[in-house]
């Protein structure tokens, strides 16, 4: 099945969860083109979303660790500044 190719009689749930799993990227994830390309008559709607809600977190989790690196890189540099003011 081809991206954004749903068999008839799909339901609109399962389709939504699929797109959603395609915008995210999981279809272009290495391990998945090499291993899981039935992905999509494969996995449960369970598991689709289990899985849709594993990759937010791992964004969720990079966000965050970005913004913690930013917060610390200004305080750095704050500190940095005061020592020479």
């Amino acid at each position: 099945m081809n991206v954004g190719e749903h068999p008839e009689g799909m339901s609109a749930e399962r389709r939504d969860l699929i797109q959603t799993l395609e915008c995210l990227g999981y279809d272009t994830m290495p391990g998945v083109q090499r291993d899981w390309a039935d992905w999509r008559d494969r996995l449960s709607d369970d598991q689709l979303r289990t899985t849709i809600t594993n990759i937010e977190s791992r964004f969720e989790a990079k966000a965050a660790l970005a913004r913690q690196a930013e917060l610390l890189s200004a305080r750095a540099r704050t500190r940095e500044a005061n020592c020479y003011a």
